[in-house]
């Protein structure tokens, strides 16, 4: 992949990572009132970007680790995963244990047992997404080496799936593992060149089509409210929710791919290209600190505010991606700050 193309994955990151942090302003910065009532659920914002903001980063991460694959060997890689994704999950568990578990909630009065066991608890979902990716790269790799990337068997994976019981945080994994693989096929298929040779037309049809899908969407399309599993009483309903929730994950991905795909051919070199570019290569950085402001400190900031305000969620998603962008810089300039909580990136 050469300089320019590196450019335009960066680019691609930026636009998902942003689409991130506003859909968390949105769940985190609007009061009490409005996250305990789960009322963002039913915000139309809300549910054009979770429709596919992580398929595309999922996407995204499926086409790098065909490269990963590719060009380190079986050693290289496990470690790379633990260093890269373990690591920064960890550091994040401890920050947050010490914070939270045991500064404002004194969870070492109910014993150290108990203590370790929430520790672990809490190790297993901080940071789902890079979660994801970590089981999702050991199950592609998997299949690499033993089945020879067999299709087959990555469909067979897939439907498997639906039957597969939502246990612990299996679901979020389920849901992404589409994604990633399309996103791994693609790279090794040499999708891009397809991409390139798509007109204006094919664009605005795709379009079209993603926002009629969109107007589906509603509060039981959600992963977090109707997990990924056929197994229960309403089955086939189950079954049209996660189908959906697939493909539509799949119209906004390719939408947004084929669009910036135009603008960078278009506008690369801009100052919008580079400053989106800055902001997708320390996407994981951005998504470290974001995380632990949104879930442990602007909660207690907003929580008076009365109802959503679009005007203060632009504010939040500036001022948290301005803190997250420079809080990654200055840790990436400490060795040992950006082992602990970049993975060394």
């Amino acid at each position: 992949m050469n300089k320019q193309r590196n450019l335009f994955i960066d680019n691609l990151k930026g636009i998902a990572i942003i689409l991130v942090i506003l859909g968390h302003a949105i769940q985190y910065g609007n009061g009490n009132n409005y996250f305990d009532n789960a009322m963002y659920f039913n915000n139309k914002l809300f549910m054009f970007i979770y429709s596919f903001h992580m398929p595309l980063f999922m996407s995204i991460s499926g086409y790098l680790f065909y490269y990963t694959i590719n060009k380190n060997s079986w050693k290289q890689i496990v470690i790379g995963r633990v260093q890269g994704l373990l690591l920064p999950i960890l550091t994040f568990t401890i920050l947050m244990f010490c914070s939270e578990r045991i500064w404002k909630q004194n969870i070492l009065q109910n014993g150290a047992a108990t203590a370790l066991k929430q520790f672990i608890s809490d190790f297993g979902f901080n940071l789902w997404f890079l979660w994801a990716i970590f089981v999702l790269s050991f199950l592609v790799f998997g299949v690499r080496i033993f089945l020879k990337d067999s299709i087959i068997i990555y469909i067979l994976i897939f439907v498997l799936s639906f039957f597969y019981p939502d246990r612990g945080y299996s679901h979020y994994y389920k849901y992404m593992y589409p994604f990633f693989v399309a996103g791994y096929l693609f790279n090794k298929y040499n999708g891009k060149r397809i991409v390139k040779k798509i007109s204006w037309k094919w664009i605005g049809i795709s379009v079209l089509i993603f926002l009629g899908l969109l107007c589906l969407y509603h509060y039981d399309c959600y992963i977090y409210t109707s997990g990924h599993c056929i197994i229960k009483e309403k089955a086939v309903e189950q079954l049209f929710i996660d189908l959906y929730r697939t493909i539509v994950g799949f119209a906004g991905s390719i939408v947004i791919l084929l669009l910036m795909e135009c603008f960078f051919t278009n506008y690369n070199g801009k100052l919008i290209t580079k400053i989106l570019g800055l902001i997708g290569q320390k996407s994981i950085g951005i998504y470290f600190f974001s995380s632990y402001i949104f879930y442990y400190m602007l909660q207690d900031i907003t929580a008076k505010v009365s109802d959503i305000n679009y005007w203060l969620i632009f504010v939040e998603t500036i001022v948290i991606l301005g803190i997250s962008l420079g809080l990654t810089l200055m840790v990436q300039k400490n060795k040992i700050l950006s082992y602990l909580f970049l993975g060394g990136r």
